[in-house]
């Protein structure tokens, strides 16, 4: 989908970097912003979120769909990031900026195997 939610066509000719949403997706449809489904909703809702932060945008390189929850895939390490649902969206995607900064810039980014942004003021963790 573009920024306004429209299905982008399939090209030949170019090749553009997006996040790419994976799992259990329903058909896009054209009015999905005002009718539903809620899923397609929050799947759009949070690209948008990604996209507008350059942070994530450049870290995010895939997001799987599982049930109504998301599991992020960055493009740098290995882990991967429980993050929930569209619940305080906003509040883990900076739980997770500061982790990133603070905690994996001096650790490395192949000490934890599973990120974990679901319960509240919390990030937790597993080791390798």
């Amino acid at each position: 989908m573009d920024v306004e939610g429209v299905r982008i066509p399939l090209s030949n000719h170019i090749t553009e970097r997006l996040v790419v949403f994976t799992g259990n997706i329903p058909p896009h449809v054209p009015d999905f912003k005002e009718a539903g489904p809620a899923l397609l909703q929050d799947v759009f809702a949070f690209g948008q979120l990604i996209h507008a932060d350059p942070f994530f945008n450049s870290l995010i390189e895939q997001v799987d769909v599982q049930g109504k929850e998301f599991v992020l895939i960055p493009k740098l390490g290995r882990q991967k990031i429980k993050f929930g649902g569209m619940d305080d969206a906003e509040g883990k995607l900076e739980r997770l900026k500061k982790f990133y900064q603070e905690v994996l810039g001096a650790e490395g980014y192949k000490k934890y195997k599973i990120i974990d942004v679901r319960f509240d003021k919390q990030v937790v963790c597993e080791k390798r």
